[in-house]
């Protein structure tokens, strides 16, 4: 949720974002261009970068689901209207 916030990235950006994008040194996420969105680095808070320094690292996709499996974009859609209706934000 919180990088959300504070990069106004979409769904699908959040889903495919991979470690390789993310510096947290720098402060910095740099999202790859769609079909729908341009490229472009977006500066994050010291906060978020000190929350996914503490994240576990696996290869691949940065967000995984509870079981480790990548989140999808249906998945990840699920998980957000849930965290909405539990009035947690």
């Amino acid at each position: 949720i919180k990088l959300f916030t504070e990069t106004g990235a979409k769904v699908t950006e959040v889903v495919e974002l991979k470690w390789s994008q993310v510096d947290c040194v720098k402060r910095i996420v740099r999202f790859e261009g769609t079909d729908r969105s341009q490229a472009r680095t977006t500066p994050i808070s010291e906060e978020l970068a000190g929350l996914l320094s503490k994240t576990q690292r696996e290869a691949g996709v940065v967000f995984k689901t509870f079981y480790r499996e990548p989140f999808t974009r249906v998945k990840l859609t699920r998980a957000i209207n849930e965290f909405k209706g539990k009035g947690l934000y």
